[in-house]
């Protein structure tokens, strides 16, 4: 999926056109891969893809999930979103 949810105005991965891995036939809370792609970037910046702990937008517990886990990394440094 291309830029889904409020991925449009993420400022984590700004101006960057964000793919992200969800099947919704697939069982729920399942991690999810992240390739945040930058509009003008170098191809060392491609290389920022993740695996976030859970699809952001499969639900309402899934975006929670996400915000908490952000939230998370930018005290802690774990980034496990």
């Amino acid at each position: 999926m291309s830029n889904p949810g409020l991925d449009a105005v993420n400022f984590f991965h700004k101006g960057a056109i964000n793919f992200r891995g969800y099947d919704p036939d697939q069982a729920e809370g399942l991690p999810s891969l992240h390739v945040p792609v930058p509009r003008n970037g170098s191809a060392d910046e491609i290389l920022k893809l993740h695996v976030d702990a859970r699809y952001a937008y499969e639900d309402l517990l899934g975006l929670g999930n996400h915000t908490a886990s952000v939230i998370k990394s930018i005290f802690v440094g774990n980034y496990d979103w």
